[in-house]
């Protein structure tokens, strides 16, 4: 699975203009794209790869589905239309910087991005804090609804901007480091998965799924984030250890979260002897799975030549009270893909196994 070409996008407007952003946008590709920092950006006609050297300015929204994440470099001065949204401070025509955000907004209505992926930063001096939300939301309030971590500061101290955004990609998981580069690769194997064949079930109607395919499966292959209801107590537990005296073969494997080795241990031991040795557990010391909005993953694999099938856990959206999760069905084409992924991301990762005694 290819990687995205790019880290960030940033889009701005007004080249040529005294009250345009395109000076401070300059200023935060040369901090991002540092030696130190090492960030891949995208700002037409100032950083880009050489393919992309010669696009046309009208254009570049062509390039927004090569980008993982994407910033609005906005002030005072930024087009708008006469509802007061991006756009064109002449006629109705839709401004280019609308353009490319309507492009990457476009990617978060089929799931191939995550609203968190996008952020305004203001390079104005006369808006703070909770001032800036509001004039994002101003701007695009389809994009800005309450979920997106928004960067907003109370100091006009560029380096101290700077640092929000970095802060902010880092936890996007585009960053240099082990943990953060795993991360952005969950999110490119999510996100390449063709949702639009994708069927969302309930957790009820996976429960009913797996009793019906319970005689034809050979192994199932279990990744949890921050999450073991899928696999404690309750009406799927019994199934579990019907399908393992069957000799269906199933590996958990759980990202590092407090308490989970003693939950897997719990597990491991809450079976029958009989059947341990068809129960594989697994524990990978990287906390980057829970960033990732992925908060569970099953692969089935069938008897016979029948094709494996793979259902994600996402989550949609949290807030102090409630957590909205689906389940979908991937496309079975791509499963071979996402199984090699998975065991890439985890060639360099520190995994432990239990016996049932002792972490190894």
């Amino acid at each position: 699975m290819n990687s995205k070409k790019y880290d960030l996008f940033i889009a701005y407007h007004g080249t040529f203009s005294e009250k345009g952003s395109y000076g401070f946008a300059k200023k935060l590709c040369d901090y991002l794209t540092s030696p130190e920092n090492g960030f891949e950006v995208y700002l037409h006609g100032y950083s880009c790869l050489p393919e992309h050297k010669d696009i046309q300015w009208n254009r570049t929204w062509e390039i927004v589905d090569d980008c993982q994440c994407m910033i609005t470099v906005v002030n005072d001065a930024v087009p708008r239309n006469s509802n007061g949204k991006l756009g064109n401070e002449i006629g109705e025509a839709e401004s280019q910087i609308r353009a490319e955000v309507d492009a990457f907004f476009d990617l978060i209505n089929r799931n191939m991005r995550d609203r968190h992926d996008f952020n305004f930063i203001y390079a104005g001096n006369k808006l703070y804090g909770e001032e800036q939300t509001n004039f994002f939301r101003e701007l695009h309030s389809q994009i800005i609804n309450g979920h997106n971590d928004l960067i907003t500061f109370d100091k006009n101290n560029e380096n101290e901007k700077f640092e929000l955004v970095k802060e902010w990609l880092t936890k996007r998981g585009c960053s240099a480091d082990d943990e953060t580069k795993q991360l952005k690769k969950l999110r490119e194997l999510l996100s390449g998965l063709g949702w639009g064949k994708s069927i969302l079930f309930s957790p009820k109607e996976l429960l009913t799924y797996e009793k019906r395919i319970s005689q034809d499966l050979s192994s199932l292959t279990l990744i949890a984030a921050n999450t073991t209801d899928d696999v404690k107590g309750g009406a799927i537990f019994p199934l579990v250890e019907e399908n393992l005296l069957r000799g269906v073969e199933y590996t958990y494997l759980f990202f590092e979260y407090p308490g989970a080795k003693k939950q897997l241990e719990n597990i491991y031991q809450g079976h029958s002897p009989e059947v341990r040795d068809r129960l594989h557990i697994k524990y990978v010391k990287s906390k980057a799975w829970i960033g990732a909005d992925i908060l569970l993953v099953k692969i089935y694999e069938f008897k016979g030549d029948q094709r494996p099938e793979i259902f994600f856990r996402i989550k949609m959206s949290t807030d102090n009270h409630s957590e909205q999760c689906i389940y979908i069905k991937g496309d079975y084409n791509k499963i071979p893909i996402v199984q090699q992924e998975i065991e890439s991301l985890l060639e360099d990762q520190n995994v432990l196994d239990y016996d049932g005694k002792e972490w190894k």
